[in-house]
């Protein structure tokens, strides 16, 4: 009798074990990045309402950008310590401040324009804080053997983000930009709830990892150094990711520039994220065909043709034409790049990879933000677009020859 109950015990541990998270994980990435869409998405036409001009709205947003960037690492080795609290614990916090940021700005909202640009801010800050967290969150999951499709997942990122692309399109026709506020609220509390219902323990091999992290972090062989051609490969992220926040921070002034309006944005952002799906879903089979470190290359020649095709599109019709290099540019590389940077980092060396991943985008948005704001009050839509599409070009070349040789070095590494 005993034998019996020991035995169902371990067959039920064993049917934990391998539940799939992916449905309460897709929950997690759809909230976060409809909480991107509200902030991030239209962080510019918030903004303007507020009295900003281009050039502010781009140096806030850098700002914000720039000390994320600065954070993150610091997080990311905080959160790589065996005695913090665990990943979940901590985006739990980040929600719960989100939240108190959005009742900030409503209750601030055509009251107190610096009030309103400050709070906005931290909020900005602290969404970019939160995306590595969440890629770890995934991450640390499948290494500890869970059952998880993060393409599945990051898909309904995506999906999240092009319902509510296009409801605070039709939202902000008719309410106005009070809608923003509001919106951030909403999706800050769904962020929480779907955070709190997701089983996630700290892994235990963190503890057994505590001298190795020491290791590496006082050793000659430095993060830096162990991954160097990893961090040139970053760099051109940088690259693609500067095309990519001239498109996404100032979407507004590009539709508006080819005859739209804040109808039309919307309309825009919900076909970017909708046709990501595709891709995303369909991850799991394009892995079978070639690695991951292939796919996250092979991405970076679509950021290029994007901006490309956003730069040469005479009207809004070839605009939205242009949206068909989305899912093999941004869609690809976001599931992608998780699985490269998981395959190539030391156990204790993980997180922190996901983190500069996340940095190399915040120091873009940095460079976009304050270059993109500047060109568009000084030549327009045209010729900050002509220079993304040079800037990306560079970043694809890196991409392209430096995530090979980082591939390759572990696989050295290893064997």
């Amino acid at each position: 009798m005993w034998k019996r109950e020991q035995m169902k015990s371990a067959t039920n541990n064993e049917a934990a074990v391998q539940r799939d998270l992916t449905p309460r994980y897709s929950l997690v990435q759809m909230l976060f990045w409809m909480e991107l869409v509200t902030i991030s998405g239209y962080a510019s036409y918030y903004l303007l309402d507020a009295g900003m001009s281009n050039t502010m709205v781009g140096i806030i947003l850098a700002l914000g950008a720039g000390v994320s960037a600065l954070i993150q690492g610091t997080a990311a080795a905080y959160a790589d310590r065996p005695q913090s609290p665990s990943i979940k614990k901590i985006l739990l916090g980040l929600s719960v401040l989100m939240f108190m940021m959005g009742g900030v700005l409503l209750a601030l909202f055509h009251r107190s324009p610096a009030g309103t640009v400050a709070v906005f801010f931290l909020a900005f800050l602290l969404l970019q804080i939160e995306q590595p967290f969440l890629n770890s969150l995934g991450s640390e999951s499948i290494d500890q053997k869970k059952k998880l499709d993060f393409g599945i997942a990051r898909a309904f990122g995506s999906l999240g983000y092009m319902l509510l692309a296009f409801i605070l399109g039709r939202a902000s026709e008719s309410m106005g930009p009070v809608c923003i506020p509001a919106a951030i609220m909403l999706t800050a509390a769904g962020f929480f709830l779907t955070n709190y219902l997701f089983p996630f323990r700290k892994s235990p091999r963190l503890e057994t990892d505590r001298n190795a992290s020491k290791e590496a972090k006082t050793g000659a062989d430095s993060f830096l150094r162990r991954y160097r051609f990893y961090m040139t490969a970053l760099a051109g992220c940088v690259g693609l990711s500067v095309g990519h926040v001239y498109i996404n921070s100032y979407l507004l002034q590009i539709v508006t520039s080819k005859g739209g309006g804040s109808g039309e944005m919307g309309n825009m952002m919900s076909l970017m994220a909708g046709i990501e799906l595709f891709v995303m879903f369909g991850y799991s089979f394009l892995a079978r065909k070639a690695s991951s470190t292939f796919w996250f290359r092979f991405s970076g020649i679509f950021f290029t043709l994007k901006i490309l095709a956003y730069l040469i599109s005479p009207n809004l019709t070839a605009l939205y034409i242009s949206q068909i290099f989305q899912p093999l540019g941004w869609g690809l590389q976001q599931v992608s790049a998780i699985y490269f940077i998981n395959s190539i980092m030391r156990p204790e060396d993980k997180i922190k990879g996901q983190a500069f991943f996340t940095s190399a985008h915040m120091i873009a948005t940095v460079i976009g933000s304050l270059t993109g704001g500047f060109l568009l009050d000084h030549g327009g839509a045209g010729r900050m677009l002509l220079i993304g599409t040079v800037i990306s070009a560079i970043g694809t070349v890196l991409v392209w020859v430096y995530g090979k040789k980082a591939s390759e070095t572990q696989e050295r590494s290893q064997g």
